[in-house]
């Protein structure tokens, strides 16, 4: 669940190392299911349709693959929404060993910010994962499903869950953006309902300090989180803790401007290089 919160920007680096196949695969684009058309009645100002963010992620110092984040504004089963889109791209050097490429997209009602629909369509090494969350919010309700297909586009298996879920709950990309549009300030602590592949979390983020950083796309004050608590909600055990940091530029818009996390493998960085709003 450490993917939560912005994580999710490294899963294309990290799913590598899981890889064994060469082939070149083709990825297919993440569907769209609603209409693009503006948001008339928006919950935050913090992000809007046409925002594209690129980033750049790093395996320890090597470039390990491009990550862009863009927002577009649509219609969706009556809903105004926000449907953030991620695309990860392994580098050369890694798709050399192994194709991995992500795309991952959700869709979260522009007034109450709560998450309607999450998608993730994967190439890991020889198999394309597809899979699809649709949340019911007013019924506390989510419906997971995930076909997974081989080389050939034929289906292995379907994976299908129904599961309750806690009031205002987010994905593991909506959440991200949530916390965008949140107050912050030092020593707050923010508390968020999650959902992911049919688990629900409950996780906390302290929100640390201010620090100037510098990246390719500039020069930001930013403030610096951290996930302390990442809490299964059907487990009695303390949650696990965070690994990383996440530093969001200290104005309105609160972007991702540097990510860092540490692995088994080694440390993994994230770095915004270029915006456009």
């Amino acid at each position: 669940m450490r993917r939560t919160l912005g994580f999710v920007l490294i899963l294309g680096v990290l799913v590598v190392s899981g890889c064994v196949r060469r082939e070149l695969l083709v990825l297919p684009e993440a569907p769209e299911v609603g209409v693009l058309k503006p948001v008339t009645r928006p919950g935050t100002a913090a992000f809007r349709g046409g925002e594209k963010l690129t980033f750049l992620a790093k395996f320890r110092f090597i470039p390990a693959g491009e990550v862009t984040m863009e927002v577009r504004e649509m219609r969706y089963r009556g809903h105004e929404v926000y449907s953030p889109l991620i695309t990860m791209k392994a580098a050369k050097l890694f798709s050399f060993f192994c194709p991995a490429e992500v795309n991952i997209r959700s869709y979260l009602d522009a007034r109450t910010l709560d998450s309607l629909r999450y998608e993730e369509h994967t190439i890991m090494g020889r198999h394309t994962y597809e899979r699809l969350t649709v949340y019911d919010q007013r019924n506390r309700l989510a419906t997971y499903d995930a076909p997974v297909y081989d080389r050939m586009g034929k289906t292995i298996r379907i994976y299908k869950k129904k599961v309750r879920i806690p009031p205002h709950t987010q994905d593991m990309l909506s959440a991200f953006y949530y916390i965008r549009t949140q107050e912050l300030k030092e020593g707050k602590i923010l508390t968020i309902n999650a959902n992911e592949r049919h688990k629900n979390y409950r996780v906390k983020i302290k929100v640390l300090r201010k620090e100037k950083v510098t990246v390719p796309a500039g020069t930001f004050l930013t403030w610096v989180i951290e996930p302390i608590s990442i809490q299964r909600l059907d487990k009695e055990k303390e949650g696990e803790k965070g690994t990383g940091l996440i530093y969001l530029s200290a104005d309105e818009r609160k972007l991702p401007v540097l990510m860092k996390a540490k692995t088994k493998l080694g440390s993994v960085t994230v770095q915004l290089i270029d915006v456009k709003l």
